[in-house]
Parts: structure tokens; C-alpha cells; sequence
């Protein structure tokens, strides 16, 4: 069994994942350092993540720690 933000789910119904992702970063040390480590877009967050769908996407892992502006409000 594998719990998402969805619920508990069976392992092999799955299908192709991506397995070390961010979906939200905040404003933080990181983006002061590099632009590119704020993503805050949920519009364009979700864009890609329904093109990622649409390729033949199922699954994906969110790795981004606790205490980093993971931004994890936005799954509800």
C-alpha cells in the first residue's frame, strides 16, 4: 500500500512515476542564491503537471523536505 495525497492506494496500480520531484517551492534562501529554486505558480505548476498526465504520467513524489518552503498547504 502506498499513501498519497489522495488516499491509501495498492502498490502496482501505480503506473509510471516520477519519483523525486518539487511541485512548490516559496521565497527563500534558495531563490536568493538561484531564481530558478522558487516555484510558487500553482497555474503553471498544474499545466505541467496535466502535460505530465497527458505523456503517460500516473504518479509522482514530491521530495521536498519539511522546513524548506515546500508549500504542502496547497494539496489541501
Amino acid at each position: 500500500m502506498i499513501r498519497t495525497v489522495a488516499g491509501d492506494s495498492p502498490e502496482n496500480e501505480q503506473g509510471f512515476c516520477q519519483c523525486h520531484e518539487r511541485l512548490f517551492i516559496r521565497k527563500g534562501k534558495p531563490s536568493n542564491v538561484n531564481d530558478s529554486l522558487c516555484m510558487e505558480d500553482f497555474a503553471k505548476s498544474l499545466e505541467e503537471l496535466k502535460l505530465y498526465r497527458l505523456c503517460g504520467g500516473q504518479s509522482m513524489v514530491d521530495a521536498q523536505p519539511v522546513g524548506c518552503g515546500r508549500m504542502a498547504g496547497f494539496f489541501g
